[in-house]
């Protein structure tokens, strides 16, 4: 749900809201009180940015103007898998497929010069300080910065994939 459209609502609507979005994303609504939804609104309420509030079972947590009701997760595991060309990858959580293909003088979105880039390539997650040069660009910019450009939210950064060949990010997703 975004903070902001929250914060717009009634102040009755807006917590009947949230009891609701806590009930449907942890089954329940026990041990859940005026306090947590009332902090849950101060999080909706607060300038566009990031933060969480911690209630009974679950986790709100703020990226951007998007909040997010979930179950606690553990830690997404870091992966690392050759990327086969032509081939696929099926990432880990089985949500998302690379694709490789061999397809000369083709102008795809995300076309890659096959004969400049030296293998094996890897697909690995996205890791804290990843940066890459754009084409064309002299300069390098990190992930984080394309991240927050295009406005990812934070829960989806750490399974975020980035192709690599050695050291050298040759490309990211998005």
């Amino acid at each position: 749900i975004r903070a902001g459209d929250l914060s717009r609502l009634a102040l009755p609507v807006a917590r009947r809201l949230i009891r609701r979005l806590i009930q449907e994303t942890k089954g329940d609504l026990n041990r859940i009180e005026l306090a947590h939804v009332e902090g849950i609104l101060r999080l909706a309420g607060a300038k566009p940015g990031r933060g969480r509030v911690v209630i009974p079972g679950m986790l709100v947590s703020r990226s951007f103007d998007w909040l997010r009701f979930h179950l606690p997760q553990p830690c997404p595991r870091e992966y690392r898998m050759p990327l086969p060309v032509p081939g696929s990858v099926l990432l880990p959580g089985g949500e998302f497929v690379v694709k490789s293909c061999l397809s000369p003088g083709d102008e795809a979105e995300d076309g890659l010069d096959w004969e400049r880039i030296p293998c094996p390539l890897e697909i690995r997650n996205w890791q804290a300080g990843d940066s890459y040069r754009p084409a064309g660009g002299s300069k390098h910019l990190k992930i984080k910065e394309l991240f927050h450009k295009n406005r990812v939210p934070e829960w989806e950064r750490a399974a975020w994939p980035v192709l690599v060949s050695g050291a050298a990010i040759v490309w990211v997703r998005g």
